[in-house]
């Protein structure tokens, strides 16, 4: 819901402010940013000092929605800021082009903060009814081993 109204609606409300062309990424823009929300949120706000005031909220997701455009789609990195950056002049709130372009540029510079949290290896041998690992130096681990050097020993 934006605004009291589903998506599409909202959507189908600028249709007539946006051009044939454009449409398209707009779309990918509104569904992709409230579909990757809960996750590029938190990313935005550890940028920011202050949290958003409500008013402000537009601001917010412009922030939401340039940094899922970084994340997911292929458009360049320097035409994302700059759109951006114009898009707070379209909001009314052009005192806001340094903070949106001092957010997105951080997060270029730090790119690894978009990327989704490591997944865990894959469990390895040596665990209870796994194989018995081998030393560095080849030679098998436990009793049998220091039995057969005791042995071998002149």
């Amino acid at each position: 819901m934006v605004g009291g109204r589903a998506l599409d609606d909202a959507l189908a409300a600028q249709r007539g402010r946006v051009a044939e062309a454009e449409r398209p990424l707009l779309q990918e823009l509104a569904y992709g940013t409230v579909r990757h929300w809960l996750r590029l949120e938190p990313v935005v706000r550890a940028r920011l000092r202050k949290p958003p005031k409500a008013r402000d909220g537009d601001l917010h997701a412009l922030l939401v929605a340039a940094v899922y455009e970084l994340d997911a789609l292929s458009t360049p990195a320097h035409a994302v800021v700059d759109a951006a950056v114009e898009a707070t002049a379209a909001l009314g709130k052009g005192w806001a082009r340094g903070l949106v372009n001092a957010v997105l540029r951080g997060l270029l510079r730090e790119r690894d903060a978009l990327a989704p949290p490591p997944t865990r290896a894959p469990p390895t041998a040596g665990r209870a009814g796994s194989p018995r690992r081998s030393r560095p130096t080849g030679r098998p681990t436990g009793r049998r081993s220091r039995r057969a050097a005791r042995r071998a020993r002149p």
